[in-house]
């Protein structure tokens, strides 16, 4: 018998009639790993239907105690008490990529990565919002600059569970605890001391000359590229952009005329129709001639029917084109005539 080429056992096999092997032993002493096991016949034919192997010594070692041997365990540290499959992992315990960030908190878990980056690539952008993977709290969908690259949510901009009319800290890093005001501990603070709480500032590293700025200097307050996306949140500022990229566009447009209408994009009311198949159906503000089709904040909702055509870019909209917080400022909830958002009292 050969073992990875080299002769290892001998057997002495009767040269005629039926013969069983199972008073034949041979032990081989094996490294672990794979090994290329072949049988050579010095004389005569031999019918051998199968080989049986079996572990001799020393026992086997099994370092968690989840009853799966070492060399086989691709989850080597499965806690105590927890019933792995037959590969020794369990759903807390699997790590697909071998990355040492679990599948259960790996949002690439087919793709090695680091856990700064949530198991993702660091350097990459799995989801194409322009917020590379360790810059990105949830970096396999696209998400917003403010909310740290995770989606907004209708009524609850940063998903903290407090509704927006109640949130004293809209930004709140989405992975924190927050207290009834919708505000973490970091959000309390003052990192660039500007009067202006890390909760409510959009440039928490960036010392303000006023409050009413959202914690920014004047610089980032502006609108370089005249996208409609200030500064401080547009990650292309020199660059006509669109929200849902941060201010960037694919590189398949152009910074130009994203949507190739004629219209150039600062004078384009619809910056991104995408109507290139003939710039007859195109109006003059780069809108369908149909002006029921125009819709100047870009949040779907046509202008007829937007009963907020001024909603911030990016937000959570309700099929009237409104916020939680625009739709909330447009009642009267005390029922004195005077809605929400002008009412004092």
């Amino acid at each position: 018998m050969q073992v990875d080429g080299a002769t290892r056992a001998s057997l002495t096999v009767p040269n005629r009639g039926y013969h069983t092997f199972s008073d034949m032993v041979a032990t081989l002493n094996l490294s672990p790993g794979e090994h290329r096991v072949r049988v050579v016949y010095a004389n005569g034919s031999v019918n051998l239907n199968y080989l049986d192997f079996q572990r001799l010594s020393p026992p086997w070692a099994d370092s968690d105690g989840d009853g799966i041997e070492d060399l086989m365990d691709q989850c080597p540290n499965t806690p105590a008490g927890s019933t792995p499959d037959a590969s020794g992992c369990t759903p807390e315990t699997r790590d697909s990529d071998a990355d040492g960030v679990p599948d259960l908190a790996d949002a690439c878990p087919h793709n090695p990565g680091t856990p700064a980056a949530a198991g993702c690539p660091p350097g990459g952008d799995e989801d194409g919002d322009r917020i590379v993977n360790e810059q990105d709290l949830c970096p396999v969908s696209v998400g917003l600059v403010e909310l740290r690259g995770c989606k907004p949510s209708f009524n609850d901009f940063d998903t903290d569970g407090v509704d927006d009319t109640k949130d004293e800290c809209p930004y709140t890093n989405a992975r924190s605890s927050v207290d009834p005001q919708g505000c973490s501990n970091f959000d309390r603070n003052d990192d660039d001391m500007d009067g202006v709480p890390n909760g409510g500032d959009i440039c928490p590293m960036d010392s303000a000359w006023s409050p009413a700025d959202m914690g920014c200097p004047p610089h980032q307050m502006e609108d370089y590229d005249e996208d409609g996306i200030i500064n401080a949140l547009d990650l292309c500022p020199h660059d006509f952009g669109h929200k849902r990229q941060n201010g960037c566009l694919d590189s398949s447009m152009s910074i130009w005329d994203a949507d190739q209408d004629g219209v150039d994009n600062k004078h384009d009311h619809c910056p991104f129709t995408l109507n290139t198949s003939s710039w007859t159906y195109t109006g003059p503000n780069g809108c369908s001639d149909d002006p029921d089709m125009e819709d100047a904040d870009q949040d779907g909702a046509a202008n007829p029917q937007d009963l907020c055509p001024l909603s911030p870019p990016g937000h959570a909209v309700n099929a009237e084109g409104c916020t939680g917080l625009q739709m909330h400022q447009r009642l009267d909830d005390d029922n004195d005539g005077i809605n929400n958002a002008l009412d004092l009292c």
